[in-house]
């Protein structure tokens, strides 16, 4: 899943015309501080969705940056399912089976007949048994990143969070390659 920004702006295509060189390169940079703080958005609200650390959340999405010869900023999210483990708050084995609290603001979810063990390699997860007792066992996951970005409208609210970060930065940038060129 990609979320890419792209703003249409005539008086930034008018000042790139006039100087090309240095309004590129303030479109592009302005688009690079839009896409690194749409991220740290984006996490915040995996984060807050999935109960799981702002890091891990952050872990799964890369960063396209602009150029100026190429001004799109896109923000890339692998698909690699969040391990139940990994979420925040107490996780126990009880009787039943495991509970964990998978999302925010919701009760504790009983995954029945799991177990919490660490395999010979030091990974620890959420297992349960796949088939009879003589078969092997399966992890426990929830839904990805990406997946989690779709949901909610959440990709929605980063586009809006979005392009007013772009016009403020890219606003102090021209006036910046202004005074650089002399005008006052």
């Amino acid at each position: 899943m990609a979320l890419s920004i792209h703003i249409d702006d005539k008086q930034m295509r008018r000042f790139v015309r006039q100087m090309p060189k240095a309004g590129k390169r303030s479109v592009a940079r302005s688009l690079n501080k839009a896409i690194t703080m749409t991220r740290t958005q984006a996490a915040r609200k995996v984060s807050a969705k999935r109960n799981i650390l702002v890091g891990r959340a952050k872990k799964d999405m890369r960063i396209q940056k602009a150029s100026p010869a190429r001004p799109v900023a896109a923000i890339h999210a692998s698909g690699h399912p969040i391990r139940v483990i990994e979420v925040k708050g107490a996780k126990r084995q009880t009787k039943r089976g495991v509970t964990a609290k998978i999302e925010a603001k919701t009760k504790p979810h009983l995954f029945k007949g799991a177990f919490i063990a660490t395999m010979a390699s030091g990974h620890t997860g959420v297992f349960v048994r796949k088939g009879k007792e003589r078969l092997g066992i399966v992890e426990k996951t929830l839904p990805s990143v990406s997946s989690t970005m779709v949901q909610d409208q959440i990709e929605k609210r980063l586009r809006t969070f979005a392009i007013p970060v772009y016009e403020k930065e890219l606003i102090r940038l021209l006036n910046l390659e202004m005074k650089r060129a002399g005008a006052r």
